[in-house]
């Protein structure tokens, strides 16, 4: 049952979901994050979507959480709109392993994802790049931010954010 939902969901939604293909429909979808993060041409996350264990599959959709599943694996713009979905992909499987054998992830280390160029933010003279925004199951990459582990931001006793200006 999980493969012909997978392929329903897929031919109802191919053409509703569209990966931006011009340098122009990126800026359009950065426009949006702009005040809260400029350069973000979206936000990547996978979903664990629980299912019963397909028969004969093994522990191929047994998950971390103790359950099977399949991944969506989602970039949307700032109004949570899917721009790219890729979904069916074997639960024991991590985010950050989907997201390595997706299309996405192809157009992004091949540098065919039409992205503008790098330019600097505004004051600035450092020119930066677009990015995808990630959690820590995602990892670095010129087009790819992820937090940074642990805490770092406050000092150890006074609970106040550290300067970065420069």
């Amino acid at each position: 049952m999980v493969p012909e939902v997978c392929k329903a969901i897929n031919s109802v939604l191919k053409d509703q979901i569209k990966l931006p293909q011009t340098p122009e429909e990126w800026l359009h979808i950065e426009e949006g994050f702009r005040h809260k993060f400029p350069r973000c041409v979206g936000a990547i996350d996978g979903k664990h979507i629980v299912i019963n264990r397909p028969a004969h599959s093994g522990s191929k959709f047994y998950n971390f959480k103790g359950t099977h599943s399949i991944v969506l694996m989602a970039l949307v713009d700032i109004q949570y709109r899917f721009t790219f979905a890729d979904i069916g992909g074997q639960g024991f499987i991590s985010d950050g392993g989907i997201f390595r054998n997706s299309l996405l992830w192809q157009k992004i280390d091949t540098n065919t994802i039409n992205l503008l160029p790098d330019a600097p933010l505004p004051g600035r003279q450092t020119d930066v790049p677009y990015v995808f925004l990630g959690d820590g199951a995602f990892a670095l990459h010129k087009h790819i931010m992820k937090p940074f582990p642990g805490g770092w931001l406050l000092e150890t006793n006074t609970n106040q954010p550290r300067d970065f200006s420069y």
